[in-house]
C-alpha cells in the first residue's frame, strides 16, 4: 500500500485555513498564481470616509516600506483597496508573494487591531489560544501556510474567509477574473 500526498489543491486548502485560524483579524484570504500576489482582506465596522481612506493607505504602505527595509527588500506589490457599506468597512491589502511574510502577517495584524481596536471584526477572541503549545503549533502552520503560499506554482488560485465559526474555501477560475467556483 502506498500514500498518496493530498493534490496542490488540497494542500493550498490547508494553508489557507492555518491561516485563517491562526490570524481572527483576518476576514479573508486571496492567492492569486497568476500573478504571485495574496490579497489580505480585514473589516471594520463603521463607514471610512475618504480622507480615512488615503490616511489609512499611506499608513499601511509605510509600515510595510519599513518593515521590508529590515530585511532590505522592496515589495513588487504593495496596494490598498477600500470597499464600504453603511456598517462595515472591508480593507484589502494586496502583497507579492515574493516579499511577504508570516512575520509582516503578524505585523498587518497588529497594525489593524491596534488601528482599529473592537470596531475590528474578528473571528474568536483572542484567549482561545492562549495554551503555549496550541499557540506554537498554530504559529508553525501559519508559517509553513505562508511559506507555501509565496510558491505560485504551489499556491492555487483560492480564496478563504470565514461564515460564523467556519472558514470556507473556494477555488478561483483563472480565466475569468473574480469567478469563483466553490469546493466543499
Amino acid at each position: 500500500m502506498s500514500i498518496r500526498p493530498f493534490p496542490p489543491q488540497a494542500e493550498s486548502v490547508n494553508y489557507i485555513c492555518a491561516i485563517l485560524e491562526r490570524f481572527p483579524e483576518l476576514a479573508s484570504l486571496r492567492a492569486h498564481p497568476n500573478d504571485g500576489t495574496l490579497e489580505l482582506g480585514f473589516a471594520a465596522r463603521g463607514r471610512l470616509e475618504k480622507s480615512n481612506q488615503t490616511a489609512l493607505s499611506e499608513a499601511i504602505a509605510d509600515h510595510c516600506a519599513c518593515f521590508l527595509d529590515l530585511s532590505r527588500e522592496e515589495p513588487v506589490a504593495l496596494r490598498v483597496r477600500f470597499e464600504a457599506d453603511r456598517a462595515t468597512s472591508f480593507v484589502t491589502v494586496v502583497r507579492d508573494g515574493g516579499t511577504f511574510s508570516k512575520d509582516e502577517l503578524e505585523m498587518l495584524c497588529a497594525f489593524f487591531d491596534a488601528r482599529f481596536g473592537d470596531a475590528l471584526v474578528r473571528s474568536r477572541p483572542a484567549e482561545e489560544l492562549a495554551l503555549d503549545e496550541d499557540r506554537a503549533a498554530a504559529d508553525e502552520a501559519a508559517f509553513y501556510a505562508v511559506e507555501s503560499l509565496r510558491d505560485p506554482s504551489r499556491a492555487g488560485g483560492l480564496i478563504g474567509f470565514r461564515e460564523g465559526q467556519r472558514v470556507l474555501v473556494y477555488f478561483l477560475n483563472q480565466r475569468r477574473k473574480g469567478k469563483a467556483s466553490p469546493r466543499r
